[in-house]
């Protein structure tokens, strides 16, 4: 507390949700949307409907910390914070699902509540660096957190900055906007939906418009989630209920759209919308056309009708993907700082920071400057493989790299084909604790995201599965997954070949019969074995097929995998053929067996 000339100013802080309820109804905090309308540095992020709502939602995650600043009974500054429970980590409000994080202060403030928030820190004894930013490149809050940092303030601070790009409507070209619609590239793509039906760009814009799509939206971002190699957020219930809250009680403060196909939805966006500008923030679209671009062409038509939304602008946010430079005509800096209460961790940083720029200068300039993201690829590779050995334990790992070893020296390898006809075909069923109900889908994309273990194994293999959806449906591959309690416990997969079948572990090629079917890539979860669940999947597959017209199917397996050999035999299927690869260092030989007389 001090006095500003005639005025006294004060800052305190609210440190529970209950009294940040009341200071919001009718204490200091009911001017928060004058101070955020007085700072034209301040987006949505810190602005009180978002703010508020996900100390609501996530109060059994994080307890709010609100920096007020006060000049006599006018509200002048504002940090909205919060401290995880679980492990006393300071954050903004918002924590990672904000873009931009900020302190909101009026003219003249900003250095008083800058000021402060350095000193909440330094005295809070918070367990991580914290970072400020990105904040929009006017605003002027990193500079004076650097100008403040150093041995005699007890913080120390490092500045990043990251590429942001934004779409802006000119109006000095009016028809800028309807040019990128007619691009070669987007047109195209939207010819091609045009041949399936009626393409329509739909702006939703109340709650029930978003419960018409709610449950696609949120299975199709997580399934874009897991094919870019990105954790799933949908999947936790308080961001959930916070976008439904958002569109329910706010519908003014949400951008909402969807690109449909007829009545198939193709791309949406759940955007936050802020002085008439968009913020990039959760976009989505069906991966199995990832070819064909859905959600390049849902901004490129956003772009056009944006003056019928209106809209002043895009802001596309941080990034580096290509379709953001695209179709962005102003590119940004935005800064941020990382601030360390512990002089060790700010010089440890410094250290490492200037370690890796060494070695990404070094590396671009004797192999080229994108072998550097090559070699960041390879170490997470190697640190999944770590996770996995830690998962399996020593002995299973040990021998795996045994097994390793000795398929470098060299291997033998015996492939079993075995075929059913609609006479062979015998029916099984899974085994079910009481209650439980089992479901087998075809092309139930969202089935993927209906598991909810931790090994690393099953999610890489999930991930891998969902970045192969695209090119299995172009060439006409079916989805079948059982699930146990509405749990995806397996899959497989399932095709109609035209042409003889490469097979990988042999070697060799396998021919088929007119009028045939063939099942591959079988997979049971870990805690699913033991139950049926690979033989009532097979024998709903051969069922359905076989009513299609199917004479005949075909499935493998390794010779060496006897459990999915007998889970084969037992719905029907007899042994037809044996491929046998040997190889010994760079020597290799082929050779195939056919069974005349199957048994």
């Amino acid at each position: 507390t001090y006095r500003d000339e005639d005025a006294l100013v004060q800052t305190h802080r609210i440190n529970s949700l209950p009294e940040l309820e009341a200071a919001r109804k009718t204490g200091v905090l009911a001017s928060w949307e004058s101070l955020a309308a007085d700072d034209p540095t301040t987006t949505c992020f810190q602005g009180p409907v978002w703010c508020m709502e996900w100390y609501r939602h996530y109060r059994e995650s994080f307890h709010p910390l609100v920096l007020v600043v006060t000049r006599g009974h006018k509200l002048v500054g504002l940090v909205s914070l919060a401290i995880e429970v679980s492990t006393g980590r300071l954050a903004f409000a918002g924590d990672n699902m904000s873009d931009y994080r900020d302190v909101v202060a009026a003219p003249g403030y900003r250095e008083m509540v800058v000021a402060e928030l350095i000193r909440l820190y330094r005295e809070g004894s918070f367990p991580n660096s914290f970072r400020i930013g990105p904040t929009q490149p006017e605003s002027e809050t990193t500079r004076l957190i650097l100008s403040r940092s150093g041995r005699a303030s007890g913080v120390w601070a490092v500045p990043r900055f990251d590429e942001c790009w934004r779409w802006w409507r000119s109006s000095d070209d009016p028809a800028e906007a309807e040019k990128l619609i007619k691009k070669k590239h987007v047109k195209q793509h939207l010819n091609y939906y045009k041949r399936q039906g009626t393409v329509a760009l739909e702006r939703l814009g109340t709650y029930e418009d978003w419960q018409k799509i709610r449950q696609e939206f949120f299975d199709l971002h997580s399934l874009r989630q897991l094919y870019v190699r990105r954790p799933v957020s949908f999947n936790n219930p308080h961001k959930r209920a916070l976008f439904d809250t958002l569109i329910r009680d706010y519908p003014s403060s949400v951008h909402l759209c969807a690109l449909f196909v007829d009545d198939r939805l193709l791309a949406a966006h759940y955007g936050h919308l802020w002085r008439d500008v968009v913020y990039w923030t959760a976009p989505t679209y069906d991966v199995r056309e990832d070819k064909h671009s859905p959600g390049s062409l849902l901004l490129a038509w956003l772009i056009k009708d944006s003056e019928a939304h209106g809209l002043r602008g895009i802001d596309l946010t941080l990034g580096t993907e290509d379709f953001k430079r695209r179709f962005s005509n102003e590119r940004v800096e935005v800064p941020s700082v990382d601030l360390y209460a512990q002089g060790w961790r700010y010089y440890t940083r410094f250290a490492r920071d200037k370690a890796v720029a060494s070695a990404r200068l070094g590396v671009g300039k004797v192999l080229g400057p994108r072998k550097w993201n090559d070699i960041l690829a390879r170490g997470e590779g190697i640190r999944a493989k770590v996770q996995k050995g830690r998962e399996r334990g020593l002995k299973r790992s040990a021998g795996r790299a045994a097994l390793h070893v000795r398929h470098m020296i060299g291997e033998k390898t015996r492939g079993l084909f075995f075929l059913a006809t609609p006479a062979d075909m015998r029916e099984a069923a899974p085994k079910l604790m009481a209650e439980e109900i089992c479901t087998i889908h075809w092309d139930e994309y969202g089935d993927l995201l209906k598991w909810e273990g931790a090994s690393s194994g099953v999610a890489s293999l999930i991930a891998a599965l969902v970045k192969e959806l695209p090119e299995l449906r172009r060439n006409g591959r079916t989805l079948h997954t059982i699930l146990i309690a509405d749990h995806l416990a397996g899959w497989g997969f399932s095709y109609w070949p035209r042409e003889p079948a490469f097979i990988t572990e042999t070697q060799t090629t396998f021919e088929f019969e007119p009028e045939s079917v063939m099942l591959y890539d079988f997979e049971t979860i870990p805690e699913f074995r033991g139950r049926k669940l690979y033989q009532t999947l097979l024998s709903n597959i051969l069922r359905e097929r076989f009513a299609e017209g199917a004479k005949r199917a075909y499935i493998s397996c390794v010779e060496t995998n006897i459990a999915s050999r007998r889970a084969i035999e037992r719905v029907g299927f007899r042994l037809v053929a044996v491929h046998e690869l040997r190889r010994l260092l760079w020597r290799r030989r082929s050779k195939r067996q056919e069974i005349s007389d199957p048994v």
